[in-house]
């Protein structure tokens, strides 16, 4: 998509690298433009896995045990894991917290929970940090404003 050309944005269930897809939607969401996202909170790993734990006990225990560390390692460094058994697979459980610094650090602001019971959040990206990019790639391209 162009830069700036989404006056909205949705994502439901992040399932890969959280911060790299927070940038990419900031990039392309015009300024003031309005991001929700749905996401799977810490308190969802016990009703997500447990109904798999059953069918398939030794494979879900190992990617529950993956899933918890990864969700802890997450929330305390803002980095993620890739699970080893399939490298192209990320899954964590987000707090709010680490997701309104995720969501700061990616450009947005007025961040706000809409639904705490399924994660849902929403946030606007700031016009102060597309101002300040649009000076910067003018800069770099040798224009002046």
């Amino acid at each position: 998509m162009k830069y700036g050309s989404s006056p909205r944005g949705s994502c439901r269930n992040l399932h890969f690298e959280i911060p790299k897809a927070l940038r990419e939607l900031n990039r392309v969401l015009k300024p003031g433009g309005k991001l929700r996202i749905s996401l799977h909170g810490w308190k969802d790993i016990r009703w997500i896995l447990n109904g798999t734990i059953r069918a398939h006990p030794i494979k879900t225990s190992l990617f529950g045990a993956y899933a918890a560390m990864n969700s802890v390692f997450f929330h305390c460094t803002g980095t993620l894991i890739r699970y080893p058994l399939n490298r192209s697979r990320i899954m964590t459980f987000q707090t709010e917290k680490r997701m309104r610094r995720e969501l700061q650090k990616a450009g947005f602001g007025a961040i706000q929970v809409l639904d705490s019971k399924f994660l849902v959040m929403e946030a606007e990206k700031t016009r102060a940090l597309h101002q300040l990019r649009k000076v910067v790639l003018q800069t770099s391209l040798g224009k002046t404003a």
